[in-house]
């Protein structure tokens, strides 16, 4: 079901090229039925997202067909997906919880729209205008944009390849075997901990490479080499 006004914002034509994953700013009861009741009564030009995601639900608020005044952005909200994390200033379990199905979701919309998640896909609605939204997802992974898009990402590709578990990465220095490798065939190393700028240096599967230690960024762990920062998710490498 969606909102009587679904449409106002216009019709997209295509599929959505990004994914925004909002958090919501609502209490405890802000809830999947509480935004149901909430939008009918909501002038739609103060903002509404695509999804609404809480404890006890999922309200589909537009069709993805359709645009959302949900970044105060030109491209954002003509191109871009919205998904509200509700409960974000409640308990912290639910709110968690919550961040697990929009994940989720969003891994099926990537694969149903044919986007491979990457920090480019998911776009911080605190980079396309000024607000501090998301702003406990901000708080609890990393306190950096490029740390919470990094997590985001994380977290979808495990749903997006089938798993249900968190990652799992390395904890200690050694040299590591590269077990799986990305759809170019290689592993990338960067220059930085938060892997936003790639070296020339790549690696193929079976090539082993040391860990001189391993850093936190945000809630994932990054191994630090003589040519660079890699992943240590134990998806793709393993202790030798």
């Amino acid at each position: 079901m969606v909102v009587s006004y679904s449409g106002i914002a216009g019709r997209r034509g295509k599929n959505p090229t990004r994914i925004v994953l909002h958090n919501d700013g609502g209490s405890q009861g802000a809830t999947a039925a509480f935004y149901k009741s909430w939008l009918e009564n909501h002038n739609p030009e103060l903002g509404f997202a695509h999804e609404y995601i809480a404890s006890d639900g999922t309200y589909q608020a537009e069709n993805a067909g359709n645009c959302a005044w949900h970044c105060a952005n030109v491209a954002g909200n003509r191109d871009y997906y919205g998904i509200e994390i509700c409960q974000s200033l409640g308990n912290e379990a639910t709110f968690k919880a919550n961040e697990q199905k929009a994940f989720k979701r969003a891994a099926q919309l990537c694969k149903q729209w044919g986007l491979n998640p990457s920090t480019a896909i998911f776009p911080l609605h605190r980079e396309l205008s000024s607000t501090d939204c998301p702003h406990r997802s901000f708080a609890l992974h990393g306190k950096s944009n490029a740390a919470v898009k990094a997590y985001y990402v994380e977290q979808v590709k495990k749903y997006y390849n089938g798993g249900t578990q968190m990652a799992k990465y390395a904890t200690e220095p050694g040299t590591y075997e590269v077990i799986k490798v990305g759809s170019a065939g290689y592993e990338y190393l960067f220059d930085d901990v938060g892997r936003k700028s790639k070296r020339r240096v790549r690696l193929a599967k079976g090539s082993r490479i040391y860990f001189r230690e391993l850093q936190k960024y945000g809630s994932i762990r990054v191994a630090k080499t003589a040519v660079g920062f890699m992943t240590a998710n134990l998806e793709y490498v393993k202790k030798v």
